[in-house]
């Protein structure tokens, strides 16, 4: 019984490929017919080169290059195009495979996979990693060990049931409180949104993500590693961090690059941005969106995380399946807002609840089972 019902599958198989020879012979058949002399004079044109290094040490081929100067392409037969193209190959190959050869050589040597395999120490892949990531250059210096407490500073995420302790979010039996994780979702969304104008005089930190974000929309390469990096540098040097050295290049790159418009948009990002979100962290989760199609690396803005965390938290979760909880709250209002398609007041934030609860429980059932 399966070998009957191989039987159609294989010669269904052979037929295929009995008509994918058959159309192939005949695509050939009719480009020499119909493109016959532009195929010769295109071989010609290389067989002379070859030929004029062949001369070099041999008059062999001379014969062939007279009657190839002597023969219109018309009057090329296939047979000959042949016969010319393996009379031309048997010396070609004498003088190419020691090229081909020395190229291998070279490659074996030069393989670029071979920077891999070099050794380092601690201090030697720190000098690497700031050559190529110099905009995360200032953790390599700075003693983060101060900062490993979770949910401050530069420390390390929030887990739901740190969360949810830290904010006195759990009843007795440790089931989350819906009213007073209402209230710590709502105070994370953040300050109203009243256009990036007014961040040219205050909260400037937020017009250097709305720059950089821009920057990286309009493919503005070369003023986005600009300022990402003098942004880094002014955070190592200063001794609290303060970037505010770097503001007058945050504005001018700013009105340089924020008001384009670009091929086929009506409007600037911002613009088609800015009457969406009524608060500031979902605007920005928009712009970040639209600016980038990955999840962001965790040191690309290491700054933001001590100026505003959890504005940090809020970008990190853009294009992620699940926020961190420490910005749950503006990524379910962000939901709701995009769904609305217009800017909501009211903050909208039970998503978040619910995936605290289910954090909560998962936890809860993983403590039961050890």
């Amino acid at each position: 019984m399966a070998q009957q019902s191989n039987q159609p599958n294989n010669s269904s198989m052979i037929s295929d490929e009995i008509l994918y020879a058959v159309f192939i012979i005949i695509v050939i058949i009719a480009a020499w017919s119909v493109l016959h002399s532009f195929i010769v004079g295109f071989y010609s044109m290389i067989w002379f080169a070859e030929m004029f290094v062949i001369g070099l040490f041999t008059n062999n081929l001379s014969m062939i290059k007279e009657w190839m100067h002597a023969t219109p392409f018309s009057e090329v037969t296939f047979s000959q195009f042949s016969s010319t193209a393996g009379y031309v190959g048997e010396y070609s190959r004498y003088v190419f495979a020691p090229i081909m050869i020395g190229l291998g050589i070279y490659a074996f040597y030069k393989d670029p996979s071979g920077k891999y395999k070099k050794n380092y120490d601690s201090y030697g892949l720190m000098m690497v990693m700031r050559r190529i990531w110099p905009h995360a250059s200032m953790l390599y210096e700075k003693d983060t060990r101060k900062n490993i407490t979770p949910g401050i500073g530069l420390g390390p995420a929030l887990k739901p049931r740190e969360f949810a302790k830290k904010y006195k979010l759990l009843d007795e039996e440790g089931d989350v409180i819906d009213d007073a994780a209402e209230d710590i979702f709502s105070r994370q969304i953040g300050l109203p949104f009243y256009g990036v104008n007014a961040w040219k005089t205050k909260d400037q930190y937020k017009l250097a993500i709305v720059a950089l974000c821009v920057m990286k929309f309009n493919r503005e390469f070369d003023d986005f590693t600009l300022l990402r990096n003098r942004l880094a540098e002014a955070f190592h040097k200063n001794k609290n961090g303060d970037i505010s050295s770097e503001y007058p290049l945050v504005l001018s790159l700013y009105e340089k690059h924020c008001n384009t418009v670009l091929d086929g948009y009506k409007r600037s990002l911002v613009a088609s941005l800015e009457s969406k979100h009524a608060y500031e962290y979902t605007f920005l989760y928009s712009l970040f969106g639209k600016s980038k199609r990955a999840v962001f690396a965790p040191n690309e803005f290491a700054w933001l995380k001590v100026k505003n965390r959890t504005m940090w938290y809020v970008l990190n979760s853009v294009h992620r399946r699940v926020a961190w909880v420490e910005a749950a709250g503006p990524k379910a209002h962000w939901l709701a807002e995009t769904l609305a398609k217009k800017p909501i007041k009211t903050p909208i934030v039970m998503e978040a609840i619910v995936g605290l609860k289910e954090g909560i429980r998962e936890i809860k059932e993983r403590d039961y089972e050890d």
